[in-house]
């Protein structure tokens, strides 16, 4: 069975579309590309012209090592099989790094208008919002006092100037040689004042720039060609600003981004307008050459030395960052790196250097006592040849430590199991809480939050982890109240209590509820605690002062004993333990005129 041209070239353009789909599913590039679709093009016509069709999907499939059936039900283990053939000798690793940066408004002003003219008056965020050069001014003469956005200096169209900070520069480094920098570009060395003046590697250097206006900068490695084509900000910031810092660690000479022994590092700003520079401002750093025979320093760690630990912790995982890729050991004793009994994990590549610019190694310390201080004695070993070592242990005298701790307990929390009176709405009830032991002898800081709720715990007004005693104040209206008082210290313990209480607000005056003869005196009885005054004035009647009338006698304030007068009248004005009165100053309580017994 043999078929003709016109098939065997059908046959091989199927073939080139083949290899062609699976140059594409494995990012082949264009030259693998091509010659995988040759590949496909000479095996089509040659296997169809002496084989046929058929024979043409087996030959593919024996030519990798598998069957014709298997080979013409898809391309999966074709793509499976090209993907081990192509990319397997040129695999390379990376780095992707993603900035979760602040949303920025568009460079310029042109759409600063839109803000203006509306039914609802312009705003300064609505104005910012809609360019980076637009400004807002609140009240604007020439809008009929108006607030008004408009882009201010239209015209500009000159890009930053950038000089070199010396405010901001590493303490024992120094900028110079500004001619050393290659035309059109422009910057300077930066220098240490030791030896030849080359940075020791694995050392961080912090440099700045200043501009003349407010502006964004970017910063890459090398030479850069444009302002978009960078894609890290300055001091890991895209705000617009006068001052921008960097903090750079220093690489060994075989990750040395540049020629030879020198780092270079290039900075371009953009304005508010969106002007930028044409040309690099350039930062030159040399490192220095020779055996590494310094040793790895301890940067920092991920909980500060002497930190407290809540009570009942006695393990805690710590991160211990250092400068340069190492193995690090702790002991709970000071001895040789070879003797520490136990490895920390560290992360030694390149790759895997963190955004404090070191090398993260991480333990887990055990054995933590409560209430007692325990030392951890740390070094650590770098990968050169050398083997460089930490002869003394990371801070001395101690080493690292961590402070146990005892409970913290809520001693006193209050009101509790009462009632809060009050004559307005909302009423004002303080919270108090008092707290024992944890890290510092009960100073603590407390929240509050009502039983039920999932929100956040609000903070107390006055509580700041400085006093073992603590109150705010917080508005209630009438009913009955469940909440959560919760306190923690610095040392990560807490305690919660909960308290219940009943709010009862009394806004309204007090009623006479009888009044009467009793004893030939005339006796009033109010429906609660209350102070009774009276006038006989038929001038002012009711319209006096509560605190000008004549005090009615009363032994527990519900009770009041007043003379039984038969020749006046008596305007009478109540006030309750809160203040409350009758509402309106010309209005009494009650107006009572004693009448003869004998007439009765």
């Amino acid at each position: 069975y043999v078929m003709g041209p016109l098939a065997a070239i059908a046959a091989g353009y199927a073939a080139n579309r083949i290899f062609k789909s699976l140059a594409n599913a494995v990012g082949a590039n264009a030259d693998w590309s091509n010659g995988l679709q040759g590949i496909g093009t000479g095996i089509g016509v040659g296997a169809t012209l002496g084989f046929g069709f058929p024979t043409l999907m087996g030959t593919i499939g024996g030519w990798l090592g598998t069957t014709a059936f298997l080979a013409s039900t898809g391309i999966g283990i074709v793509v499976g099989v090209v993907v081990t053939l192509f990319t397997s000798s040129t695999t390379e690793q990376g780095t992707v790094v993603y900035y979760c940066n602040q949303w920025q408004p568009i460079t310029g002003g042109k759409n600063c208008e839109l803000c203006n003219n509306k039914e609802v008056p312009c705003s300064e965020y609505q104005c910012k919002s809609l360019g980076q050069a637009c400004n807002f001014v609140q009240s604007d003469p020439e809008n009929k006092g108006e607030p008004f956005c408009y882009w201010e200096n239209p015209d500009d169209i000159d890009a930053p100037i950038i000089k070199p900070n010396s405010d901001v520069l590493t303490v024992g480094y120094t900028y110079s040689d500004p001619e050393a920098v290659s035309p059109p570009d422009k910057g300077v060395k930066i220098n240490t004042n030791k030896g030849d003046g080359c940075l020791s590697p694995f050392s961080k250097v912090t440099f700045g720039v200043t501009i003349n206006e407010a502006a964004k900068c970017k910063i890459g490695f090398d030479k850069q060609t444009s302002y978009d084509n960078m894609g890290i900000f300055m001091g890991g910031t895209d705000f617009p600003r006068f001052n921008h810092t960097q903090t750079l660690m220093i690489p060994e000479i075989n990750q040395t981004v540049g020629k030879d022994n020198f780092v270079s590092v290039s900075v371009r700003c953009q304005d508010l307008n969106g002007n930028s520079n044409p040309s690099n401002f350039v930062f030159e750093m040399c490192v220095q050459k020779g055996p590494d025979t310094t040793a790895p320093i301890i940067y920092e760690t991920s909980i500060v030395n002497g930190a407290k630990v809540p009570f009942g912790v006695a393990n805690a995982n710590v991160n211990f960052y250092v400068n340069e890729p190492a193995n690090c050991r702790w002991s709970f004793a000071d001895r040789d790196y070879d003797k520490m009994e136990n490895n920390m994990t560290c992360a030694t590549e390149g790759s895997q250097m963190n955004l404090r610019l070191s090398y993260t190694c991480s333990a887990n310390l055990t054995g933590i006592k409560t209430a007692e201080k325990t030392s951890y004695y740390v070094k650590c070993q770098d990968l050169s040849p050398q083997n460089n070592t930490n002869k003394d242990y990371y801070l001395k005298p101690e080493g690292y430590t961590l402070q146990g701790s005892r409970a913290l307990v809520i001693t006193e929390a209050s009101p509790n199991a009462t009632t809060i009176y009050d004559s307005t709405s909302p009423a004002s009830v303080t919270f108090n809480a008092k707290t024992l032991g944890g890290t510092q002898d009960g100073k603590a800081m407390c929240f509050y939050r009502e039983v039920g709720s999932t929100g956040l715990y609000t903070q107390f007004d006055n509580s700041d982890y400085s006093s073992n005693t603590h109150s705010t104040i917080v508005p209630f209206e009438n009913g009955e109240h469940s909440y959560s008082i919760k306190c923690n210290d610095r040392g990560g313990n807490s305690d919660t209590q909960i308290i219940n209480f009943n709010v009862s607000i009394d806004n309204k005056e007090p009623l006479i509820a009888r009044a009467y003869y009793e004893d030939n005196q005339l006796k009033i009885i109010t429906n609660e605690k209350a102070e009774c005054v009276y006038s006989t004035s038929i001038d002012t009647a009711c319209k006096y002062n509560f605190e000008d009338g004549v005090s009615i006698t009363s032994y527990d304030q519900i009770n009041h004993l007043a003379e039984w007068n038969t020749d006046e009248d008596l305007y009478i004005k109540c006030q309750d333990v809160y203040g409350n009165q009758p509402a309106k100053p010309n209005e009494c309580s009650i107006i009572l005129r004693a009448q003869n017994r004998n007439n009765l």
